[in-house]
């Protein structure tokens, strides 16, 4: 094969300048001089050689030694500086930083494209969910954008450590399949450095869960609660679907309209439960709901009947009362919005000083989080080994497979422990501890094999 350029030695023989290079670096035969002398048994070895053998006092006399240049005509066989050798023959120091930084760009690619489409799809499930309310009129529109954007955020906690484990299966899973894992094992960088460059993302990974796990996720549950409590208690006509009851047993209200014309509802049938007082019947041909000047609700029937149904007391039967109007009005009261307490909204602390199993169980499910996304992250590089001839979507297949396990087990674990069918402690943090024991099987089992062999 013919070689363009000068020609490396004297002679009819021509030598490729990068053959040259790697030879210097390999052997760092030749004199410092470039005077081109044999090398012999008993010769020192050169700069790269010593550099790459680890020769500490060789290192600490030339850290600050800037590569040299080479004059033109020097004999190219002489050793070059260090930073003149390929990226392969650097400073063991330099090479696996080089390549942790290309191997987690190979991870965050294929993080950030599996996180963003579960975010889809548990954004597809929350629509479906809350539009539906909206267009029942049991939520406002505006109401139900905001319920799922907190809901999104919640399920942070669950679909992170999920796509963090499929990345990671992706990810590796082309390394195996292109021989670049064979490759970093035959450098020197096998499954530990591996493992070692996954715990670089799926640690700073784990500690973002676990904020919203701990700190985000009792907050915004709270204000999910909060929203819903209010849009119970208020009142909003145009929100009554035609043809359904809209009932509110709290206030002893209920509705019934037959048609909508825009905001306003036709043929309203409403019956309103005043206790002791007896009961009111309206009926009306046309209502609407305006604001009155002191900004509270006011509902306007037209054209209808009113009926005072008086329950009496004692023998007496009461006086009941029809009335035909045109115009009525009906101011509604500002009531107070009460959130109940729950669960999922109270704080870690008072979750800890709880005796009840289902504060514990809520508890241990939020320490459980940042656990999950470090497990599942490593449980990708088992998975990651499948045979190179089988396909991307088998490795997808069996990570979903692994989380749907691990999760299910969460979810029994916690049931069992609210049920009192499992000790508080561990209780749900059961599965995450039998999850590291297995993880370290599937890790252990392959150097085992090769013990064996």
């Amino acid at each position: 094969m013919r070689h363009l350029g000068r020609s490396a030695v004297s002679g009819n023989k021509r030598r490729p300048w990068p053959a040259l290079r790697m030879t210097a670096c390999m052997t760092g035969f030749g004199t410092p001089q470039g005077q081109g002398k044999q090398p012999t048994a008993t010769r020192s070895p050169g700069r790269a050689a010593r550099w790459l053998a680890g020769d500490t006092e060789y290192r600490a006399g030339h850290a600050g030694a800037k590569p040299s240049t080479r004059r033109r005509g020097a004999d190219p066989r002489a050793p070059r500086g260090l930073l003149d050798c390929p990226p392969a023959f650097r400073p063991e120091s330099a090479r696996p930083m080089i390549l942790r930084r290309y191997l987690l760009r190979e991870l965050t690619s294929p993080f950030a494209v599996v996180c963003g489409s579960l975010l889809l799809v548990f954004t597809g499930y929350s629509s479906a969910r809350f539009l539906g309310e909206a267009a029942s009129g049991a939520l406002p529109a505006g109401l139900a954008a905001i319920l799922i954007g907190l809901k999104l955020i919640i399920s942070l906690d669950a679909i992170v450590p999920m796509a963090l484990l499929l990345s990671v299966a992706l990810g590796l899973g082309r390394l195996q399949r292109d021989q670049e894992a064979t490759a970093l094992a035959a450098s020197g960088l096998g499954e530990r450095w591996l493992i070692s460059a996954v715990l670089w993302l799926a640690v700073p990974v784990a500690l973002v869960v676990a904020t919203a796990s701990l700190v985000v996720r009792p907050q915004l549950y709270q204000n999910v609660y909060r929203l819903e409590a209010g849009a119970d208690s208020r009142f909003d006509l145009t929100r009554l679907p035609p043809g359904r009851f809209y009932a509110d047993f709290a206030g002893g209200l209920v509705m019934f309209s037959e048609a909508a014309d825009g905001d306003d509802r036709l043929q309203v049938f409403t019956h309103a439960d005043a206790g002791a007082q007896g009961e009111a019947v309206v009926f009306a041909e046309r209502a609407r709901q305006l604001t009155g000047d002191d900004g509270r609700q006011v509902v306007e029937f037209h054209n209808g009947r009113f009926y005072q149904l008086d329950a009496g007391s004692g023998d007496s039967l009461g006086n009941d009362m029809v009335v035909r109007y045109k115009t009525l009005a009906l101011r509604l009261d500002e009531e107070q919005v009460t959130v109940r307490k729950r669960r999922k909204s109270t704080s870690n602390g008072e979750l800890a000083a709880s005796d009840n199993p289902e504060d514990t169980a809520e508890l241990q499910w939020r320490i459980a989080a940042p656990l999950s996304t470090v497990l599942l992250g490593l449980l990708g590089v088992p998975i990651s080994r499948m045979p190179p001839r089988r396909s991307r979507s088998s490795k997808l297949t069996a990570g979903l497979f692994g989380c749907m396990v691990y999760y299910n087990l969460l979810a029994v674990a916690m049931d069992a422990v609210e049920n009192g069918d499992l000790p508080p402690w561990p209780g749900v943090l059961l599965v995450p501890l039998a999850a590291g024991g297995v993880l370290a099987l599937l890790m252990w089992m392959p150097r085992w094999r090769r013990r064996r062999t």
